[in-house]
């Protein structure tokens, strides 16, 4: 297994996949979608077709080969045009209950990580400066954020990243926490350890919960539940996305994700998958703050039933706004071409965060 992720059979595959792509598949997926009608989904452009089928076919051979290029990890600070890096301290004092559980079982302790500060451009803010006046929000579209701070989480099974996010978070102070896809999975899971563990720790008080919650498609259930369920986006929509078990399947994301708690622990965790369903699991969002949600429906459900829909700008008594872009694929917003859905959304996101 995996004979594609060593030289020199890594090399002979790709150039093998690139041209048959370039030669066979491009044009075969071009020709079986030219009538729109027998589209994945009929408002879909030819582009946008051979986009997504384009993703999922390199989702597949990284699947066999591993990345395609160097990834840096939390040993280093690697640095990036418009982009500084600052070293987080651990924050173990800060780990308590179900989750110095956990990170025991998964023999994982906090470490010093790398952090990296996004600065608006025209901005001219000391990097790792405190708090500015009306600092909030979202880089390119709200005026009032101005940037944005992504701690670098090791790469090691639940709940290192959890873990990883807390150092991070402690760091900072007036937070609006964002998160996409995994990424989402993680802020819930970190909102929740804070929600859940205030005044748990006299001797070390755990930071207060963020202002506010950004879920953008939001990975929120790693059981077996939702993904083969009628009905369900995820079930629905395999065909004419690039993530799920019918496309190269997320079976090694979530062992890897899980590690040694093993694959059960999907099924009833509140931080690995709010959204299960299954039958003896109960979940609550009582004290979590006014939360921005771009998909993932079985987690609205679940937030609005105890904080209340907000509709519009304007939340009034409800505390959770969801936007929904039609045909939009999984985590639209990282990709540039998918528009105007992707800047449709950002714009939403501006509103609701300077209301």
């Amino acid at each position: 297994m995996h004979q594609f992720r060593q030289q020199p059979l890594k090399g002979l595959y790709l150039v093998y996949q690139l041209i048959s792509t370039i030669f066979v598949r491009l044009p075969l997926w071009a020709f079986l979608n030219a009538i729109r009608s027998l589209r994945p989904r009929p408002s879909w452009t030819i582009q946008r077709v051979l986009a997504v089928n384009s993703i999922r076919h390199v989702m597949s051979v990284t699947n066999e080969t591993g990345p395609l290029v160097t990834i840096p990890d939390y040993r280093a600070i690697k640095p990036g045009e418009g982009v500084e890096g600052v070293w987080v301290s651990p924050a173990p004092e800060l780990v308590t209950g179900e989750l110095e559980k956990l990170a025991e079982i998964a023999n994982v302790t906090p470490i010093r990580i790398p952090g990296y500060w996004l600065h608006k451009k025209g901005t001219n803010i000391q990097i790792a400066a405190g708090l500015q006046p009306e600092e909030k929000g979202i880089l390119k579209h709200v005026p009032s954020i101005k940037r944005a701070f992504s701690p670098f989480p090791v790469a090691h099974p639940f709940p290192t990243a959890l873990l990883d996010a807390l150092s991070g978070y402690n760091y900072l102070s007036s937070i609006v926490l964002c998160g996409d896809s995994a990424g989402g999975n993680l802020a819930q899971a970190l909102t929740r350890y804070l929600v859940e563990n205030q005044g748990s720790n006299p001797d070390n008080k755990i930071p207060a919960p963020p202002g506010a919650l950004i879920l953008l498609s939001p990975w929120s259930d790693l059981s077996q539940y939702h993904e083969d369920m009628p009905g369900g986006s995820a079930f629905e929509f395999a065909n004419s996305d690039y993530v799920g078990e019918r496309n190269g399947g997320t079976g090694w994301a979530k062992d890897a994700f899980t590690g040694p708690h093993g694959r059960s622990i999907a099924d009833t965790s509140p931080y690995v998958s709010p959204a299960s369903l299954h039958p003896g699991f109960t979940i609550s969002f009582k004290g979590f703050p006014r939360t921005f949600m771009n998909g993932g429906e079985p987690l609205r459900d679940r937030m609005v039933h105890d904080l209340g829909e907000g509709n519009g700008v304007q939340d009034g008594d409800g505390r959770v706004r969801y936007h929904e872009a039609p045909d939009g694929i999984h985590d639209y917003l990282v990709f540039p071409w998918h528009e105007p859905e992707r800047t449709d959304t950002l714009r939403a996101i501006a509103d609701w965060a300077e209301a």
